[in-house]
């Protein structure tokens, strides 16, 4: 009853959303009919007044469109597997469905993303459901123990289940909706439509405060499911391992599969290699250390009364302080990850990762080659501003023997002078705070372009462990070599010359002659 009453009180405020978008549509609708007659008279005027209605009548028109966007459209950027593709992760759904008391979905996608989310599309505003669909996302199924994965599963069909949310596709689809008011009012910024959304968007806050507190009340009810089913701790650690799993993931993206992609070089490892990546990214000293550290000391979460989940500590508390044997006496029946469930699991992965919408056209290369190409662009990033000023400052080609020589002539504060200042256009201003940044940043430059010549001789290499992830391996005692060699160049000590021949040595660019010597 409670969960009833609940819903028919999400529904009363999203027909209270509409009951007040075409009753302003309708007085909007009046004052053009009752002043056509006035209008009329003056042509211009006919312009002004229809101009001045659809200012007014297209943000209520709008919010009304997004609050039924889409809501039957959900299509997840995966793979969507039969049972008789992947039988053995198929039955294990079925089996947690049977065991919550609800049906099993129709429909399973595997996604390239650290979700797990089940969906049921419905119509005439959630009353009548439809078809209910399930997402499970690789890196879960990477990092997860397969009785982990059960309490994953047991709590989203948990939403589902008799006794929860009797009308849970009607106060899911509800809440989407005031969501999606409160958002597409939020992106008109000043103008008419703004200040008509203003008041739409307070009403949907106010509806979602009032609603989204039985939401968490939801969740963990949710939870509640999972452990009876998986058992207490075998859930609580599950709960734990999701907010673990997400950070890592992103980690893992950008400091690995990702790196390609964030240099804009649309590069990709191996697709079949992503989540096996992931796999040994979580056994690497370097994340077990980080994961330990989260787990002693877990990031305070933001909270909001929007929110329709309540804080990861929170529901973990929760799980905790019920009895010990809920869900009876399960002995662990394997720490396989659930990885394993899957028929083929190399191949399987790879479609969730070909499946997503960006890495259409994207090239791919082995990890090491990858590397590589980061890496030297990133160098190629790093010593174009220094180049560009030395060919301002000696008006004529400049590489790296150039600038040598134009260090050897005396020209290397020239040089600084020309480099650009960030936030100041470019200029060549002369302020000491700036020619020392600038100054710094040209011996960082300088680095980088000896570094890229020493790359090319194959003295140094770009490698990717899981460990450090992207990094230069310098031939034995070259780093200490290198870092001399730049100082004696541009920032000698206790009053000593410029001296490149140390760096020019190491880069094998021979000495120009000086304009003494020509």
């Amino acid at each position: 009853m409670r969960a009833f009453l609940h819903a028919l009180r999400l529904l009363a405020f999203l027909l209270g959303f509409y009951a007040m978008s075409l009753g302003l549509l309708a007085v909007i609708v009046t004052v053009n009919v009752a002043l056509a007659g006035a209008a009329m008279k003056q042509g211009y005027a006919v312009v002004v007044f229809l101009g001045v209605s659809v200012a007014f009548a297209s943000p209520v028109v709008s919010g009304l469109v997004a609050s039924v966007r889409g809501a039957n459209r959900h299509r997840p950027a995966g793979v969507r597997v039969t049972e008789d593709e992947q039988p053995e992760l198929w039955a294990r759904i079925r089996a947690v469905a049977a065991a919550v008391g609800t049906a099993a979905p129709v429909e399973l996608w595997l996604v390239a993303e650290p979700v797990a989310a089940v969906w049921q599309s419905s119509w005439v505003l959630g009353l009548v459901p439809g078809q209910r669909r399930m997402a499970l996302g690789v890196p879960y199924l990477v990092g997860l123990t397969e009785r982990q994965l059960d309490a994953v599963v047991a709590h989203e069909l948990g939403h589902f289940a008799r006794g929860d949310t009797l009308l849970s596709g009607l106060a899911a689809r509800n809440r989407v909706g005031l969501l999606r008011i409160m958002e597409r009012y939020a992106e008109d910024g000043h103008s008419i439509g703004h200040a008509m959304g203003s008041l739409f968007a307070g009403y949907a806050r106010f509806c979602l405060r009032m609603t989204q507190a039985e939401a968490r009340l939801g969740e963990l009810a949710a939870d509640r499911a999972a452990a009876r089913f998986a058992g207490r701790d075998t859930t609580a650690a599950a709960l734990r391992r999701i907010p673990l799993l997400a950070a890592a993931h992103t980690r893992y993206i950008r400091e690995y599969a990702g790196i390609g992609i964030d240099a804009g070089l649309g590069l990709l490892p191996p697709v079949e290699e992503v989540h096996s990546g992931f796999a040994a990214f979580l056994d690497s000293d370097t994340w077990r250390e980080e994961e330990g550290r989260l787990l002693a000391d877990p990031p305070r979460e933001k909270s909001s009364p929007y929110d329709s989940h309540p804080p990861m500590r929170e529901r973990v508390a929760a799980i905790e302080a019920l009895p010990a044997d809920l869900g009876g006496s399960r002995p662990e029946e394997t720490r396989r990850a659930a990885i394993g469930l899957l028929v083929d699991p190399a191949g399987t992965a790879a479609q969730t990762v070909r499946a997503l919408p960006w890495a259409v056209g994207m090239r791919q290369l082995p990890w090491r080659e990858l590397a590589v190409a980061v890496g030297s662009a990133e160098l190629d990033a790093e010593t174009a501003p220094l180049l560009r000023a030395a060919r301002a400052a000696l008006r004529g080609p400049a590489d790296l023997g150039a600038l040598l020589d134009a260090v050897d002539a005396s020209k290397w504060p020239e040089i600084v002078d020309c480099m650009p200042r960030p936030g100041y256009g470019g200029h060549m201003l002369l302020d000491d705070s700036l020619r020392a940044r600038a100054r710094a940043d040209a011996a960082d430059a300088l680095y980088s372009l000896a570094l890229a010549a020493l790359a090319e001789d194959g003295r140094v290499r770009w490698e990717l462990d899981w460990e450090r992830g992207k990094h230069l391996e310098f031939d034995e005692g070259l780093h200490a070599a290198l870092d001399r060699a730049v100082d004696a160049a541009i920032d000698p000590q206790d009053g000593a010359g410029p001296d490149t021949s140390a760096l020019r040595g190491l880069v094998g660019s021979p000495a120009e002659r000086t304009p003494a010597q020509a």
